[in-house]
């Protein structure tokens, strides 16, 4: 399951993803250990950021939620922010 999904991943461009979940120590586990395939896809993102835990991630959407910068659809986030969507562009392109 988790090559077919990051088979998936690595050809989108300038898209995120969030991965949550009620089981937190698999969604760590999926995206910290270097031997997963997503570990490439989010793992060092994770990490990099202090993002070591489900629920400093949590909190984070909570926070972007609060201040309308992102928006639930459909169990995705989508950034509802035009200018903060535009700097997470332009960042990224870097």
């Amino acid at each position: 399951m988790e090559r077919k999904l990051r088979s998936a991943i690595q050809n989108h461009r300038q898209v995120g993803y969030l991965f949550l979940g009620s089981r937190k120590h698999l969604i760590q586990k999926m995206v910290l250990d270097r031997n997963r395939p997503l570990y490439r896809a989010g793992g060092h993102y994770v990490s990099r950021h202090g993002l070591s835990s489900a629920s400093n991630v949590q909190r984070a959407v909570q926070a972007l939620l609060a201040k309308d910068i992102i928006d639930r659809d459909n169990g995705s986030f989508l950034i509802t922010d035009r200018f903060f969507r535009l700097w997470i562009q332009s960042v990224q392109s870097v």
